[in-house]
């Protein structure tokens, strides 16, 4: 019923694979499927919503020669007490931090509503609670690649 195939089409793609399998079919079922995914190419796994830093551990070792990824979310499945050193002390190589992202788009909301209601963002914008246009600029070239490659930057 299930048929593997390869996943890999080029030598430099890194594949990760998700399942959500936890919530509905418990570790087993997430566990038979990251399974599956490793054997169609998958260089690492995610496994969503696990519920302790054991069934991370239980996950981490029935998977021992594929890379995992860890989800560190606010408002979720997985124990706010987990913490990234705990999950690299296991074995995972990936931690993700979405909370700053939906931070800045709660900001972002908050600055198109200001825009909406009184056309600027005059009341919005506070000194020190933004980059200046040099501090921008600084933070690029410290971390972008090509200015790093770039022998005349």
């Amino acid at each position: 019923f299930w048929k593997v195939r390869t996943a890999k089409l080029k030598s430099d793609l890194f594949i990760v694979a998700r399942t959500d399998a936890r919530a509905v079919e418990g570790m087993e079922g997430a566990i038979w499927r990251a399974h599956r995914y490793a054997e169609a190419g998958a260089d690492a796994i995610f496994p969503e919503a696990l519920e302790s830093l054991d069934e991370f551990k239980a996950f981490r070792d029935s998977l021992p020669k594929v890379s995992l990824v860890a989800n560190l979310t606010t408002h979720g499945i997985t124990p706010e007490t987990i913490t990234a050193e705990a999950l690299f002390k296991i074995g995972y190589q990936i931690v993700l931090f979405p909370v700053p992202l939906r931070i800045l788009l709660k900001k972002y909301e908050e600055i198109l509503k200001e825009i909406k209601w009184r056309g600027s963002m005059r009341g919005f914008v506070v000194e020190g609670d933004i980059l200046s246009r040099d501090e921008l600029n600084e933070f690029i070239k410290k971390n972008s690649k090509v200015y790093k490659k770039n022998p005349l930057a």
